[in-house]
């Protein structure tokens, strides 16, 4: 259980890191709410993986992917993908 929860506070702060490194708020709307920011992949023929499955790994293969993202918030990513589909 403890182990669990220390892996899971590393990966929080991993995230929020991420948050950082990419400006800390929605590029649509501008929220800074880390409850709701998500990573969007700009290109997904370029993706290496979810950034969820590299919390783990060292912060030069985290920063490759997050070069590759933009910070939306939930709603924002959500209107962005159902506008690709349409």
């Amino acid at each position: 259980m403890v182990v669990v929860s220390m892996v899971n506070t590393i990966s929080l702060n991993i995230r929020k890191k991420g948050i950082k490194y990419l400006g800390s708020r929605c590029r649509c709307c501008k929220t800074k709410d880390i409850e709701v920011l998500t990573f969007h992949h700009t290109d997904r023929e370029n993706k290496y993986d979810n950034l969820s499955s590299l919390w783990h790994r060292e912060w030069s293969i985290i920063e490759k992917e997050l070069d590759k993202c933009e910070l939306l918030c939930a709603n924002c990513h959500m209107k962005l993908h159902r506008k690709e589909n349409l």
